[in-house]
């Protein structure tokens, strides 16, 4: 068996969307990003199906193994994806430290930091912001 590759989400999102270095932080951050694709990434990239999720999503929540941490992908009731990159696994101790700050501190906690943009406040990418047709991650 071939080991699983480990998904790095801002050079993903990079390829496929014009991001700015801004941008490129808060998605390391842990940044709610809400990608108008009409469900596009969502069909493109699997992982695991979460047993319970703390984001709000219409079709069941992935997790996919980040380079640290793990990315979620969801999809909002208008059929486009969200994602967000997260420090921890779910389930986890840590996962539930970074829950605690959360609710502390308002901010979503991503491996490499924390950011405001929660489901509250999320980065949105426009179509008219792609670059090209995405590819598909496996």
């Amino acid at each position: 068996m071939v080991g699983r590759l480990h998904m790095d989400l801002a050079i993903v999102l990079g390829k496929q969307w014009e991001l700015s270095e801004e941008t490129i932080s808060d998605i390391q951050n842990g940044a709610m990003v809400v990608l108008q694709d009409d469900g596009l990434f969502y069909r493109s990239y699997r992982g695991t199906v979460r047993w319970w999720s703390e984001h709000a999503s219409s079709t069941p929540v992935y997790d996919i193994p980040g380079e640290m941490g793990t990315v979620l992908v969801g999809t909002c009731k208008d059929g486009s994806t969200w994602v967000q990159w997260e420090r921890s696994t779910t389930c986890s101790c840590r996962h539930a430290y970074d829950w605690c700050l959360y609710k502390v501190t308002g901010r979503n906690q991503g491996p490499y930091g924390d950011s405001d943009r929660t489901e509250k406040n999320p980065l949105r990418m426009l179509a008219t912001k792609r670059k090209k047709s995405i590819e598909v991650f496996i």
